[in-house]
């Protein structure tokens, strides 16, 4: 569980619970994979208290629609996530931070020559 390292880099909120790993090798033709996170996420809502289920990467989005059909909690795709929240940005006319993020290269050296 990455539970205690979250809650002190503060990278969790006040609703967060622990986060779990699933240790196995994806093939494209196993159903393994899905079964294994199913167990895990039976276990984070059985053990933990979740009450929604954030798969961790892209490659667990296959299987999100058997977890979202099999469990009683909703179930996040992150591609479908990430998209939404980039299109969401979008429409609000809104961009990356300058503040934290600097302009490419180009754009430097251009703003420099002048």
């Amino acid at each position: 569980m990455y539970g205690e390292p979250i809650a002190q880099n503060n990278v969790g909120t006040p609703f967060s619970r622990d986060v779990r790993v699933l240790a196995t090798v994806v093939a494209d033709d196993d159903d393994l994979p899905s079964e294994a996170i199913l167990k895990e996420a039976r276990l984070a809502i059985d053990e933990d208290g979740a009450d929604v289920i954030v798969l961790g990467n892209t490659g667990m989005s296959t299987v999100a629609e058997v977890l979202r059909e099999r469990l009683e909690v909703p179930v996040v795709d992150p591609a479908v996530a990430g998209l939404t929240l980039a299109t969401s940005l979008v429409h609000m006319g809104l961009t990356h931070s300058r503040h934290c993020y600097l302009p490419p290269l180009e754009k430097i050296s251009e703003a420099s020559s002048h």
